[in-house]
């Protein structure tokens, strides 16, 4: 990391849950740039995300944060360090990040990824999680020199829904790492179908366990990878429990970035078969999807979100209705039965993440945003949704 970049603070809520793998890869491949992190909490994940430059609340202060939205261990960071630029991971911590930005007299950039968007609008903010958020979603939004979703669907769902100013509003989508996630790790021998994420009803894993089963009958020798954790992972024994598929699936937990990437290897294809939830929660797009993509791994995905914005139907992998297991299950059968059409999207999947999705690229271009906001003479300024 070049030591004499510009600063740039990172506020996130905690530091890091394994479904946040993609901030920990863009904080490692800034270049011009050089990012200290601002995390409520810890949830040890020091040893897995290692990151010299993080500043952790504790106790007290956590308290004070929440309901004030001040700390003096991060004003005293901030003034010692005095960041060029102060970047918000989530909505629900820019409005946080807001008031330093305000003191400090720097531009304020918010990167949005998914359920904050909705929750600028839906139920969830009449409940405590987003109470803060509720009450100052409006003061961030119009003091934020950029706002980035992370999906063009995000994108006018902030205009159209939020009220965003459309010319602060550019989507920035997330990288994956090329070399992590690559055709040499790809050992496609076996009939795997791998899901990922963390049990949660957006996530919609139920719709795929079905899909699955559906195409068990005629594929024995197929086999269900599903990685994650969360609450619904009762529901999703019940469910595999009552299909009689048990013998045929694997639930392995939380896995490392490495660990993933040797389990999409052995992948014939992803199921991506998220739904927007009860509370309007919505995916700005998998990064899984992207992931598998870079393997050659074709998806079969749901028309939900980001999703149609990473795959493209019928040329990397296929697209269906949200809770559409029957329409999944035919494509499934499919690519298990046709090794040269998984071939075929593969490679497709793969250029294409080549080209959009390339993790050192697009930190590339979150640094020229950056510049747009400082205003440097030779970067033009940050312009409506792309």
């Amino acid at each position: 990391m070049n030591t004499r970049a510009l600063r740039v603070a990172v506020f996130v809520g905690t530091y890091l849950p394994y479904s946040e793998t993609f901030i920990y890869d863009q904080l490692r491949t800034h270049v011009r740039y050089r990012p200290e992190v601002y995390a409520y909490e810890s949830c040890g994940a020091m040893q897995r995300f290692p990151f010299d430059h993080v500043h952790v609340l504790s106790g007290i202060e956590r308290v004070r944060y929440v309901v004030l939205g001040s700390s003096t261990t991060f004003s005293a960071a901030l003034t010692r360090t005095r960041p060029a630029v102060i970047h918000a991971h989530f909505g629900t911590n820019g409005v946080y990040a807001a008031g330093f930005a305000r003191k400090l007299g720097v531009p304020l950039v918010v990167t949005f990824h998914g359920h904050d968007v909705p929750a600028l609008i839906g139920r969830s903010r009449y409940t405590w999680r987003y109470a803060r958020y509720a009450v100052f979603a409006r003061r961030m939004l119009d003091q934020a020199a950029l706002l980035l979703p992370a999906s063009q669907d995000l994108a006018d769902r902030l205009v159209r829904d939020a009220a965003a100013d459309p010319r602060k509003v550019v989507v920035h989508r997330l990288g994956v790492d090329l070399e992590r996630f690559s055709v040499r790790q790809r050992m496609p021998t076996e009939k795997h179908v791998v899901m990922v994420g963390r049990f949660v009803e957006k996530k919609g894993h139920v719709y795929g366990i079905r899909a699955f089963a559906s195409v068990f009958r005629d594929h024995p020798d197929a086999r269900l990878v599903i990685v994650g954790e969360g609450p619904l992972a009762r529901n999703y024994q019940a469910e595999i429990d009552r299909l009689g598929i048990a013998h045929a699936v694997e639930l392995t937990g939380v896995l490392s970035p490495e660990q993933l990437a040797t389990r999409l290897g052995k992948a014939r294809v992803v199921l991506a078969p998220s739904v927007t939830a009860s509370s309007g929660d919505v995916e700005s797009g998998l990064i899984v999807v992207k992931e598998a993509g870079a393997m050659h791994v074709p998806c079969i995905g749901t028309r939900h979100g980001g999703i149609p914005e990473i795959i493209d139907h019928q040329q990397t992998g296929y697209l269906v209705n949200e809770r559409d297991s029957e329409a999944m299950a035919t494509y499934l059968g499919r690519l298990l039965t046709d090794e040269t059409l998984v071939d075929a999207l593969g490679q497709a999947a793969r250029t294409k993440v080549e080209r959009e999705y390339d993790l050192n690229t697009q930190t590339a271009r979150l640094e020229t945003l950056f510049d747009s906001v400082l205003g440097s003479p030779e970067v033009a300024p940050a312009s409506h949704p792309r």
